[in-house]
C-alpha cells in the first residue's frame, strides 16, 4: 500500500529541492501509482480522475471530474470486479448505474440459448425479438408495465390486471398431464376466480380425485375435445365428477380462536330437519361430509366474540379427528384474535350464474365396481322420505359426471359428459325420490338452465336427466347409448323426470336407447308438466318417445293391480295422476327401432330388450303431438343407421362397451304396435302423422279401453305400413274419437286401413287404397266391430263416413266402403228400442239420403225372449248401375226376391252355432243331408271293436229333460229321448279309439278375447250327431 502525501510537495507536484527529496518524492508518487493509491478509507490528497483501492472495503474507486468524490468500479476481493465478463461468469452484489445510454444484453437466437442456464439470466431472443428471462425451469417474456388495447377510448392497465382477466388452472400448479392428480389445483384456481375471472382449462388430461365444486359467478372454459378433466381409477362409483349446488346444512357448534387460526367443535347427534328421528352424522365413517377440504364452499357465521362476529369464508380447513360423537376442525380467518363462542357452520346452498364450456367431462367407466373405493361418498340431506326404498337422509346428486344442483341461471355450452354411473348431466334438485302421493315438491330447485350443443354417452340409468327443476332449455344436444349397468331395463338418453315442469327441449338427437326420450314421474313423485318438444330424432332406440305417470293411470281397468315397473319397482296402480297434463311433441322422428343389450354392473344377466313401441301415450292429459313420422328406416338411403328387424327375423346385438353379445333376439315389435294411448291418458291431438313401412306389424296407431276420452286424428298417412294403421278398441262409453284426412297404402290384402271395435268413434274424409285383382292394397277401408262387455244401456253411436264419386262399373257386387260387425248382449227393451245400421250417401248439395239398413229391433214391450224382429230394408232410389240395375247387398247370408235364406257361397256357412243354439226348427219337411256317392272317399266296414261300442251305446239310450226347460216351465218341461256326449266319449275310449275322430261326436271350446287380445277359455259344449249315431247303432247291431 503506498500514497502520496505533502512531503517534499502538495500531492503529485514536487519542489524543488536537494537530489535526496527529490528523489524521495518520486519514489512516493511511483509507489503510489503502482498500488492504485492504495489504503485504509479515501485518500487525503485527492485529483480528479484519480483511481484508488479501499483496502477496508476491497473496492475499487476513481475520483469523479469535480474532484469531490469517490465512484466506486468493483471489488478487489471478486473475479472480474463482481462484472460479468463478455466471456460469461457470475455477478454478485448490487450492479447500479445512473447513466442514460443503454446497456448491451447478450443477443442470440431461441437455438443459441444456453445448455445450463440460472435463475435470473436474462437475454434478448433475436428470434421472437423480446428479451426472456430464465425462471428456474423455462425462459418467459416478462411484462411491462401497462397495457393498452386497441382502439379508441382503450385506457392503459397494468398486465397483472390484463393477466387476471382469465385465471388458468396451471396457474396454480396443474399439470393435465394425465397421471397427475391435479384436484387442489383445479379447485383453488375456481375458488379463487369465482365473481372476477374467467377459468381457463389448457387442453390436456386433468386427473382429479373429489368432486370439483363450482361455487356462484363462475365461468369455465376449456379447449373443447382436447381438455378433458377425468376421475382416477379408484374413486368410489357415488362420487360425483363435477357439482354445482347442494343442500344447505347449518351445524352448531363451539369454537376456540388463536391468531387467525379458529377450532371448532361439533358435539354429541345433529336432529334431521323435517324428520322424526335423531341420526348421528358426525362420526368418523361419514364426518367427511360434513368437514370439507379447502374446496368445499363453507362459511362460518360467528355469533359471540368481540373480534369474529360475523360471516367469513372458510379458506382451509383440516382433516377432521375426533371420537365417535364428536368431530373437530380448524380453519383459517382473516382477522386475528384471541376468543371462543358459539358458531354456526353452513355446507352448500343455492348456487348462481354459472358457465361450464368447451371440456369434456369423463366420469371414468372403470368406477363402475368401485363400491368402497377412496372417498366414496354420498352428501347428508336434512329430509328423509322413509316410506321409500331409497328413503334415507342422503341427498340424490351423486354418481353423475356433471350434476347442476340447486342452481339458478346456469350454461352448459358445448361439453362432452361421459360414462357416468348413474346420469351423465343431471338438473336436480338436492333429492328427487320426494313423497308418497305423486305430488311433493323438493324446495331447492334448479332454474333456468340452458343445456346447448352437449354430447352424452355411457350412463349407467339416463345419458340426460331433469329432476323437480323448472324453466329449462335443452337444445342441440345429441346423447348416444346409455350404457343401462345400472337401471337395464330404463337407460334412457333423454329424461324429463319426477317434479320437472316448464321444459323445452329442442334439436335434439338420441341414438340407441331404452327410451330416445321419456317423459315420466315415478309413482312416488309428481309427473312433469308444461314440457315442449320441437325437433327430436330417435334412432335405433327400444321406444323413441314414452311418456306416463307410473301407478297412475285414472280410474281404468288396471287400478288396484300391483306390478314391478321398469325400474323393477313395486307399484300400485291407482286413479288419475294429479300432474300428469300439458306436453307439446312436434317435428317428431323415430327411425328403425331396435333391441337394446344391457348388462348390470352387479349381476352376470345380459338383458336383451326387442323394441315395443315407437311412441308411447299413458295416464297424461292434455297432450298434442305435431308432425310425426314413425319409419323402419327403408329410405334409409345411405345407410346412416342399424336396420330395423322385422318380425320372424333375428339379430345379434352386443353391450355398449362390446363385452357382451346376446345372439338371435326375435325381431319385431313385441307390442305389435307403433303408437300406443292408453292407460288414463285423455284429450290427445294428433296432427300429421305419418307411418313409413312396418308391415310386419298389426297395429300402427293404436287406442284400448283403458284410454280415457277424446283423441282427436288430424292428418294421417300410412306407406307400406302395418295390417291396421290405425285401430281403436274398447267399450269405454265416455271414449270419443275423431279421425280425419287419412290416405292410407300399401299391400295387406288381409288388413283394413282403420279398424274400431269401441263406440263414439267419427270417421271423416279420407282415403284407403284397396287390393284389386294384382294391385296391392288393403282388403277394406274401414273394418269394425261393437263390443259391450256389461250390461249397461247400448253404446252411444258413432260415424263412419266416406267420399264416393261414381265409376260407371257393371259389377254387382257392392263396393266395400265400410265393414261393421256388431255384438249386442240380451237386455230388456221396449218397442221399438234395439241396434239400426245404416248407410247414407251425401249429395252434392251436402244432403244426407239414407240407402240401406239393418236392424234388430224389439217388437213387443213385454220382457219375453222371443220378441225380436231382424230387419233388412234398402230404398228404392238406392244407387243404380249403369245398366239401370240396381245394387244388391252383399252379405254372409241372403235374403233372395222368393224369400228363400240362404249362405252366401255353397257349403260355407253354419247355422247357429256350439254355444249360441237354436231353440226350434219348424219345418214341412226333414233336413237333407248330401249323401252323393262322388262326395265321398275312403270306404271300410265297421270293425269288431266299432260293433262293440255301438252295442255299449244302444244300451246307453234314456229319457231325460233339460235344465233350462225345467227352470222355465217346471213340472211341464216335456220328456227327450236320447243318449249322452260323454258316454259315447266314454265308449270309444274304452276301444281305445278317439271319439273326436268320428263325425258323431261334437266337442267345442268357447274362449274370449279382451281389449289387449289375450284369450281366455271361458266354457265347453258337448254334442251329438243323431242321425250318424243312429245309423253307427243299426248297422253295428
Amino acid at each position: 500500500m503506498a500514497r502520496v502525501d505533502a512531503t517534499g510537495g502538495s500531492g503529485y507536484v514536487i519542489d524543488n529541492g536537494t537530489g535526496l527529496n527529490v528523489r524521495t518524492k518520486l519514489n512516493q508518487i511511483s509507489a503510489a501509482i503502482n498500488s492504485l493509491n492504495s489504503g485504509a478509507g479515501d485518500p487525503a490528497i485527492n485529483t480528479a480522475f484519480q483511481p484508488h483501492i479501499d483496502t477496508s472495503s476491497s473496492e475499487l474507486k476513481i475520483r469523479n471530474a469535480l474532484n469531490n468524490g469517490y465512484v466506486t468500479l468493483g471489488r478487489i476481493d471478486q473475479t472480474n470486479f463482481g462484472l460479468l465478463p463478455l466471456t460469461g461468469g457470475t455477478l454478485t452484489g448490487t450492479l447500479t448505474h445512473n447513466y442514460t445510454g443503454a446497456m448491451r444484453l447478450p443477443v442470440g437466437t431461441t437455438a443459441q440459448r444456453p445448455d445450463s442456464p440460472a435463475a435470473g439470466d436474462f437475454r434478448y431472443n433475436s428470434t421472437t425479438n423480446n428479451i426472456e428471462v430464465y425462471n428456474g425451469s423455462s425462459f418467459a417474456t416478462p411484462g411491462g408495465d401497462s397495457f393498452t388495447q386497441t382502439g379508441t377510448g382503450a385506457s392503459s392497465r397494468t398486465f397483472q390486471s390484463k393477466s387476471e382477466d382469465i385465471v388458468s388452472v396451471k396457474d396454480f400448479g396443474a399439470t393435465g398431464d394425465g397421471s397427475t392428480n391435479d384436484t387442489t389445483a383445479i379447485q383453488a384456481a375456481i375458488n379463487a376466480a369465482r365473481g372476477s375471472s374467467k377459468v381457463y382449462i389448457p387442453k390436456g388430461t386433468y386427473r382429479v380425485n373429489r368432486t370439483i365444486e363450482i361455487p356462484s359467478n363462475s365461468h369455465i372454459i376449456g379447449e373443447g375435445k382436447a381438455t378433458v378433466i377425468k376421475m382416477m381409477d379408484n374413486i368410489g362409483r357415488d362420487v360425483t365428477l363435477m357439482r354445482t349446488g347442494k343442500r344447505q346444512v347449518t351445524l352448531n357448534a363451539t369454537y376456540v380462536q388463536s391468531g387467525t387460526t379458529v377450532t371448532v367443535t361439533i358435539t354429541g347427534n345433529h336432529p334431521v330437519q323435517g324428520g322424526a328421528k335423531e341420526e348421528t352424522k358426525f362420526d368418523r365413517t361419514n364426518y367427511s361430509v360434513f368437514a370439507p377440504l379447502p374446496q368445499r364452499l363453507v362459511t362460518a357465521d360467528f355469533t359471540s366474540g368481540s373480534t369474529t362476529d360475523g360471516t367469513y369464508e372458510i379458506t382451509a380447513v383440516t382433516a377432521p379427528t375426533g371420537s365417535s360423537t364428536t368431530g373437530t376442525f380448524t380453519f383459517t380467518v382473516a382477522n386475528s384474535g384471541e376468543t371462543s363462542g358459539n358458531v354456526t357452520i353452513s355446507i352448500g346452498g343455492k348456487i348462481e350464474y354459472v358457465t361450464i364450456e368447451d371440456m369434456t367431462l369423463d366420469f371414468n367407466s372403470q368406477r363402475h365396481s368401485v363400491t368402497t373405493g377412496d372417498f366414496n361418498e354420498r352428501l347428508e340431506d336434512t329430509i328423509t322420505d322413509a316410506a321409500l326404498t331409497s328413503g334415507d337422509a342422503t341427498q340424490d346428486n351423486n354418481g353423475a359426471t356433471l350434476c347442476i344442483c340447486f342452481t339458478e341461471y346456469a350454461l352448459i355450452n358445448n361439453v362432452r359428459c361421459l360414462d357416468a354411473y348413474k346420469h351423465c348431466l343431471d338438473i336436480t334438485s338436492p333429492k328427487y325420490k320426494r313423497g308418497t302421493n305423486g305430488a311433493t315438491y323438493d324446495s331447492n330447485p334448479s332454474r333456468y338452465v340452458t343445456v346447448q350443443n352437449c354430447f352424452f354417452r355411457g350412463a349407467g340409468d339416463d345419458n340426460l336427466t331433469t329432476h323437480h327443476s323448472s324453466d329449462l332449455l335443452i337444445t342441440g344436444c345429441r346423447s348416444e347409448r346409455p350404457n343401462g349397468h345400472l337401471v337395464p331395463k330404463n337407460s334412457n338418453c333423454f329424461e324429463v323426470d319426477d317434479g320437472s315442469r316448464n321444459v323445452t327441449l329442442t334439436n335434439n338427437t338420441a341414438i340407441k336407447g331404452i327410451k330416445g326420450m321419456q317423459i315420466k314421474g315415478h309413482n312416488y313423485g309428481p309427473a312433469p308438466y308444461n314440457v315442449v318438444v320441437n325437433g327430436f330424432r330417435a334412432v335405433n332406440c327400444n321406444i323413441g318417445f314414452d311418456l306416463r305417470h307410473s301407478g297412475f293411470h285414472g280410474g281404468s281397468s288396471a287400478d288396484g293391480t300391483i306390478t314391478v315397473d321398469e325400474e323393477d319397482n313395486t307399484i300400485e296402480y291407482t286413479g288419475a295422476s294429479p300432474t300428469a297434463r300439458n306436453v307439446s311433441v312436434s317435428n317428431l322422428t323415430v327411425i328403425a327401432p331396435l333391441s337394446i343389450v344391457n348388462k348390470s354392473v352387479n349381476d352376470n344377466d345380459v338383458l336383451a330388450r326387442r323394441p315395443s313401441y315407437c311412441i308411447r301415450c299413458v295416464s297424461y292429459e292434455n297432450v298434442q303431438f305435431t308432425n310425426v313420422v314413425l319409419s323402419d328406416g327403408y329410405l334409409d338411403i345411405a345407410d346412416d343407421y342399424e336396420d330395423y328387424v322385422p318380425t320372424n327375423s333375428s339379430s345379434s346385438q352386443s353391450t355398449a362397451d362390446g363385452n357382451h353379445t346376446a345372439n338371435s333376439i326375435e325381431g319385431g315389435m313385441s307390442q305389435d304396435m307403433l303408437f300406443r294411448i292408453f292407460y288414463g291418458a285423455s284429450n290427445v291431438l294428433i296432427q300429421n302423422l305419418s307411418i313409413a313401412g312396418f308391415s310386419d306389424v298389426e297395429e300402427g296407431l293404436r287406442t284400448s279401453g283403458s284410454f280415457l276420452d277424446k283423441l282427436n286424428v288430424e292428418g294421417f298417412t300410412s306407406t307400406a305400413g302395418p295390417k291396421y294403421p290405425i285401430r281403436c278398441s274398447g267399450d269405454n262409453e265416455t271414449y270419443n274419437v275423431f279421425i280425419s284426412k287419412y290416405l292410407i297404402k300399401g299391400n295387406q290384402p288381409d288388413g283394413a286401413g282403420i279398424r274400431v271395435t269401441t263406440p263414439n268413434v267419427e270417421i271423416a274424409q279420407g282415403v284407403v287404397e284397396l287390393a284389386e285383382g294384382s294391385n296391392p292394397g288393403y282388403r277394406i277401408p274401414i273394418e269394425g266391430g261393437l263390443d259391450s262387455t256389461d250390461n249397461r244401456q247400448l253404446p252411444k253411436p258413432f260415424t263412419l263416413s266416406r267420399p264416393m264419386t261414381s265409376t260407371g262399373g257393371t259389377t254387382t257386387d257392392p263396393y266395400p266402403v265400410i265393414s261393421l260387425d256388431q255384438y249386442e248382449r240380451s237386455q230388456d227393451l221396449g218397442v221399438g228400442e234395439g241396434l239400426k245400421i245404416r248407410w247414407q250417401k251425401r249429395d252434392l248439395d251436402d244432403s244426407l239420403v239414407e240407402t240401406c239398413f239393418i236392424a234388430s229391433r224389439k217388437e213387443t214391450s213385454t220382457d219375453s225372449e222371443d220378441g225380436y224382429q231382424l230387419v233388412i230394408g234398402t230404398r228404392s232410389n238406392g244407387y243404380e248401375n249403369s245398366d239401370n240395375s240396381k245394387t244388391p247387398i252383399t252379405h254372409n247370408f241372403k235374403f233372395t226376391a222368393a224369400g228363400h235364406f240362404k249362405p252366401s257361397s255353397n257349403n260355407s256357412q253354419k247355422l247357429g252355432n256350439s254355444d249360441a243354439l237354436w231353440s226350434q226348427v219348424y219345418a214341412g219337411n226333414g233336413t237333407i243331408n248330401t249323401s252323393d256317392i262322388r262326395q265321398k272317399q275312403d270306404f271300410e266296414e265297421i270293425n269288431e271293436a266299432e260293433k262293440r261300442v255301438a252295442t255299449v251305446l244302444k244300451g246307453k239310450l234314456k229319457k231325460y229333460r233339460f235344465k233350462d226347460a225345467v227352470a222355465k216351465k217346471g213340472d211341464d218341461a216335456r220328456i227327450h229321448f236320447g243318449i249322452v256326449a260323454q258316454e259315447i266319449k266314454a265308449a270309444f275310449e274304452a276301444e281305445s279309439l278317439d271319439p273326436a275322430t268320428y263325425g258323431m261326436f261334437c266337442y267345442d271350446e268357447h274362449f274370449e278375447t279382451d281389449n289387449e287380445g289375450n284369450k281366455t277359455k271361458v266354457s265347453d259344449t258337448y254334442g251329438v250327431r243323431y242321425s250318424e249315431l243312429f245309423a253307427f247303432i243299426l248297422a253295428s247291431t
